[in-house]
């Protein structure tokens, strides 16, 4: 804590040796208006935090992320709040109560951080709390959320997102297409065509692109094959961007037959 330089980086160095018993000293330094003693406190925690990530320490972890999710809920200091959250994603364990950072993601300057937390932690508790925001976020918000929903492969929430493919904003369609295009769900098929045709020349690259990305996962999936060389051959006909119409060729000769490149403008026989 003092002045001396050479005995603080030996005390970086040592401490994490000591193992989880110094958090309870090391955590209140992370408010230290010495700005060379809350970083070494944040790189020690976060040491100790990497040590106890590994199979094997489920205990000590679990007793980590209860001291750092406890400073958490204790702080209103930002610049703690966001060291915390950058440490907690490598410590949450199942079960763990996540309510420190749930409050996070309805306020303005912290919402971001603890949406980047939760997806990084990406336990059964993280992404109940992402799902529960999504329904009262603003627009830009909800994207994020629905990304990190995507990322997590978070099932629970498909019926959410599919809520905000009907009826969002157009930049919240655009991203629902995203997270709902690995699902290689053929139901969407019909929805994903209807909207990349009515959306705004802004967002219809997007939806486009998703719409691939849904005929590709249809094809992997298996049980739609025919849909999805279906879906291939709709897009080709309908998007007038290059790009997606490479696109739809390109996923007819990766996932198709010679039958399926006979019957479009591209692929007619002479």
């Amino acid at each position: 804590r003092g002045g001396d330089e050479i005995k603080r980086s030996l005390a970086r160095q040592l401490i994490p040796r000591h193992g989880i018993g110094t958090m309870s000293e090391l955590i209140p330094l992370l408010k230290n208006d010495n700005v060379a003693v809350s970083w070494a406190a944040n790189k020690v925690i976060l040491d100790i935090a990497n040590d106890v990530s590994v199979p094997g320490r489920e205990a000590d972890r679990a007793i980590v992320a209860k001291q750092l999710l406890d400073a958490l809920a204790a702080t209103d200091v930002q610049t703690e709040q966001f060291t915390l959250l950058r440490i907690l994603p490598l410590v949450i364990p199942e079960g763990a109560d996540l309510s420190a950072i749930d409050a996070l993601l309805y306020q303005d300057n912290t919402k971001e951080r603890a949406r980047r937390a939760l997806q990084e932690g990406n336990t059964t508790e993280a992404r109940a709390a992402l799902r529960k925001a999504l329904p009262k976020a603003d627009a830009p918000f909800a994207c994020a959320l629905m990304d990190a929903l995507d990322k997590t492969g978070d099932t629970e929430a498909i019926p959410l997102i599919a809520d905000k493919l009907a009826q969002g904003t157009p930049a919240e369609q655009a991203a629902a297409a995203r997270a709902l295009a690995p699902t290689g769900d053929p139901t969407y098929r019909e929805p994903f065509l209807a909207l990349a045709q009515s959306i705004d020349v802004n967002h219809r690259f997007a939806v486009e692109d998703a719409t691939l990305r849904l005929a590709h996962a249809m094809a992997v999936n298996g049980g739609a094959w025919d849909a999805s060389m279906a879906l291939f051959r709709a897009l080709l006909e309908q998007s007038e961007n290059p790009v997606i119409q490479g696109g739809a060729l390109a996923g007819l000769g990766r996932r198709g037959d010679a039958s399926v490149m006979g019957d479009n403008k591209w692929g007619k026989n002479s």
